[in-house]
């Protein structure tokens, strides 16, 4: 295995929100709320609501205050960004008299989760009050997740005699949520670290199946599908591979510090299948454009997909004379029909400009793309369309377009697919795909600088895991580049 690190970063997403809370009495409350208009909840507010008051029900029954009607405070919920304060934890003294509790100091108090525990008990263990509960609570975005704790789950709560400064949450091993206090509200934030990345070489040669044989070297069954889906427009897998086929896989393992995290993903992958040898190697051309190209640098995906949905079967072919189930007739079928569960994802074939969507007699609910230079696809029989898509908007490939339905001249749900060529149907199973767009030339340099060393290390790789030579071999190894 052949060691690269990144140095780690630091990203952070942060969101703001705070909670406030007033006393009065009930007789005031209900003099002030008489001035107020009638606002007609949405289904959001009534969610929060309903966790607001879900809470403070939980806290009241932990705590088990009989209070009376006279010793009630009402209490003002707002997102004026305040921290409230005004309702500390409370006690009862040998006298039967409501106490003030211990104000909590300022260090830090570790719970790991058992099974019962919620962020309620959690607080009331850590001497906040209900009120500080609630203002967290009303933060937005990751903070859900603290409501729906789980047994081991780690946190460390900072407080002093002002209640909550910092509560920590590792979300993943690579993000932790952090709420704390700035000013007189609450932030919460995601701390991202970024872990150190190994190039690792895992090789082998196929017996019975690929799958078994790259889960033999450690390559689980996530990096099996990856080749699969790296190489489908390449190989055949069930008609090309067979015994003494060998692969080597280099890919990333993902650290934080000394601790393996999970796999990145693969940076170079190599087949050899009898005389013939597959290679693709992954490049990052900026801005997310991610692909895999072989070392010539053309890329290993069509410009177009034959099947653009995830299919079950076939349910009728391309056909220039077929007697058609619906208005039987014999007429031409321009399209390959691909039968596929009602609401399954539709996905354009390529890049282009959305041409025309809306209804279209009997193609039912259709969008036609004009995709590049001479070739067009149309997308018929659609439950109903992605939001968003109109007349004109531009789409890339695998971008979902619509969803699997039966409108139209259709039996059941599937969806026809067409590819045109200067308006000639074709078969979409058969006819030769368009190349996809190779390496840019100006990216060309880069391109073959980064896959060099990658080409020697598979060039010299034996069958087993093997680790590439580090900094201290000195034998050109530690050229191999850093991988995003």
């Amino acid at each position: 295995m052949a060691e690269c690190s990144e140095a780690p970063g630091d990203d952070s997403l942060g969101y703001s929100y705070g909670i406030g809370a007033d006393v009065a009495s009930r007789e005031d409350r209900a003099s002030h709320l008489s001035h107020f208009p009638r606002i007609r909840l949405r289904a959001p507010a009534l969610a929060a609501g309903a966790t607001a008051v879900l809470i403070a029900v939980t806290w009241l029954a932990m705590t088990g205050h009989k209070a009376t009607a006279q010793q009630t405070a009402a209490q003002q919920v707002s997102y004026s960004g305040a921290i409230p304060r005004s309702l500390p934890a409370t006690g009862v003294g040998d006298d039967g008299q409501a106490t003030p509790a211990a104000q909590p100091a300022d260090t830090w108090k570790d719970f790991t989760v058992q099974r019962g525990d919620t962020l309620a008990s959690l607080f009331q263990q850590a001497g906040l009050t209900a009120a500080q509960l609630l203002a967290v609570v009303h933060l937005k975005g990751p903070v859900r997740q603290l409501v729906a704790l789980r047994p081991g789950d780690q946190l460390r709560i900072r407080s002093d005699a002002q209640g909550l400064l910092e509560l920590r949450y590792p979300l993943d091993a690579l993000n932790t949520l952090v709420i704390n206090r700035v000013g007189d509200g609450l932030r919460a934030t995601v701390a991202h670290v970024d872990p150190s990345r190994r190039l690792v070489i895992a090789s082998g040669v196929l017996y019975t199946s690929l799958s078994s044989a790259m889960q033999r070297q450690g390559l689980d069954y996530s990096m099996v599908a990856a080749v699969a889906d790296i190489f489908r427009w390449r190989v055949n897998f069930h008609r090309d591979l067979r015994p003494g086929t060998s692969f080597s896989v280099m890919y990333q393992k993902l650290y934080r510090g000394d601790r393996l995290i999970g796999n990145g993903p693969i940076v170079a992958v190599q087949l050899h299948i009898g005389d013939r040898s597959v290679q693709a190697f992954r490049f990052d051309g900026g801005h997310g454009d991610v692909h895999y190209y072989d070392q010539h640098g053309r890329s290993l995906t069509p410009s177009l997909l034959r099947t653009p949905v995830h299919y079950i079967r076939v349910s009728s072919p391309f056909s220039l004379h077929r007697f058609d189930p619906v208005v039987h007739v014999w007429r031409p079928h321009y399209g390959v029909d691909l039968a596929a569960p009602a609401g399954t994802p539709i996905h354009a074939a390529g890049d282009g400009v959305i041409k025309y969507i809306g209804p279209a007699g009997g193609y039912g609910n259709l969008v036609e793309i004009r995709n590049f230079g001479p070739y067009s696809t149309r997308y018929a029989h659609m439950r109903r369309f992605a939001k968003g898509l109109h007349d004109g908007s531009r789409v890339h490939q695998g971008e979902v377009i619509g969803y699997v339905g039966e409108t139209g001249e259709a039996t059941g749900p599937h969806l026809h697919f067409e590819i045109r060529v200067d308006g000639v149907p074709h078969n979409p199973l058969k006819m030769r795909l368009p190349d996809g767009s190779p390496i840019p030339r100006r990216e060309r340099a880069r391109f073959e600088a980064q896959i060099h060393p990658l080409l020697a290390a598979l060039d010299h790789v034996q069958t087993g895991a093997v680790r590439l030579a580090d900094s201290s071999d000195h034998n050109g190894a530690a050229l191999l580049p850093a991988m995003n």
